[in-house]
């Protein structure tokens, strides 16, 4: 779209608004968002003239206020409902996190490779985060660096829970350790902490203090 691409805006602010979309799930090119974003302004200008003339404003000052306000309401419009989609996404990942780590620690506890076990994790697991588990195993099997395919992966998604799964599995590859070990967790091991893994509210880990506190296996 030429005239899009012909608008003043920086890298940072596309990159910014690809991310936006990855995050949300919203299979747009940062271009087609904007042409979305002007063709909606346009129709908030459209809708507040006629406002205007709805409550008997003819002079042109108030027209204008009101084509103003409707064409701010037209362009901010897609991006409240990309935010929306981003939300509702990441509360569905979340809720699928657990199973899938699961099915994750047990097709390695059969003695599978992390290929293997992300291809049956992403064949049992459904829509969003499947997909993207998926779309991780494609990269792998094209050579990509797994550090920088779990990194992405990480913030791509936007979960914190799964965040520590990804350091997890960087760690895991990095130095050595065993991913289907649940207690490693120092946070799960402590009485004091009603930790997620323990039917708590949340996962301290997160938060934790000391990096090292995370266990290798968040399983």
């Amino acid at each position: 779209l030429p005239f899009v691409d012909a608008l003043p805006l920086s890298a940072s602010a596309r990159q910014r608004m690809e991310k936006e979309l990855d995050s949300a799930g919203v299979p747009l090119r940062v271009t087609e968002y904007l042409a979305v974003r002007i063709a909606t302004s346009v129709v908030g200008i459209v809708l507040g003239g006629l406002a205007a003339q709805q409550v008997g404003l003819s002079s042109s000052l108030p027209l204008a206020a009101f084509a103003l306000v409707f064409m701010a309401a037209g362009w901010r419009l897609p991006a409240l409902w990309v935010s929306r989609r981003r939300a509702q996404r990441l509360d569905a990942v979340e809720r699928q996190l657990p199973e899938a780590l699961t099915t994750l620690a047990k097709s390695l506890r059969a003695g599978t490779g992390l290929l293997q076990a992300l291809a049956f994790t992403a064949e049992e697991t459904g829509a969003p985060l499947g997909p993207e588990l998926s779309q991780v195993l494609r990269e792998l099997q094209l050579g990509a660096s797994p550090e920088d395919v779990f990194a992405e992966l990480s913030e791509r998604v936007g979960s914190n829970d799964l965040d520590i799964a990804v350091t997890a599995i960087i760690i895991q590859r990095t130095v050595g350790g065993n991913l289907c070990q649940r207690p490693r967790c120092w946070y799960f091991r402590n009485e004091e902490f009603r930790c997620l893994k323990k039917g708590g509210p949340r996962c301290y880990a997160v938060d934790g203090d000391v990096l090292t506190r995370i266990g290798l296996q968040t399983f």
